[in-house]
């Protein structure tokens, strides 16, 4: 009976024991033995596998930053557009304020009265008519 639980027992750790070591990926179920010796991954797929994740950790790190920038400029064309604005704001009102100084200093129209050449005429007219005058009276 011993003999028999021996014979088992070896039975059980020699396929284990003969297996070749992984040469490609083995899918392994829980509870079934090893279908090859060491890992169960062959080397250079681990390496590859770990290059490729430290590949797409370096892209997570370069998105992130690349994130941060875009954030960072963003940021910054607001900060421009708000300096910008204030900007054209501050120039509109020199500019207003600059008009209404220019048009402080243009004379007002005078009143129609106040003409030269109103009285001009009125002179030349009254001036005919007193010398048409004396001419008719003597």
């Amino acid at each position: 009976m011993r003999s028999t639980i021996v014979m088992l027992m070896l039975l059980a750790w020699l396929p284990g024991a003969l297996a070749a070591p992984c040469m490609v990926p083995q899918y392994l179920a829980t509870g079934k033995p090893s279908p090859c010796t060491g890992q169960l991954l062959p080397e250079a797929t681990v390496v590859d596998l770990l290059r490729i994740r430290l590949l797409a950790e370096q892209l997570q790190v370069d998105l992130d930053k690349a994130k941060a920038d875009a954030q960072g400029t963003a940021d910054a064309v607001e900060v421009f557009r708000a300096i910008d604005a204030r900007e054209c704001d501050e120039k509109l009102r020199l500019c207003h304020g600059a008009v209404v100084e220019v048009v402080k200093l243009i004379p007002a129209e005078a009143p129609w009265y106040v003409s030269p050449w109103l009285w001009f005429g009125v002179g030349l007219a009254a001036g005919v008519g007193g010398t048409i005058a004396i001419v008719r009276a003597l």
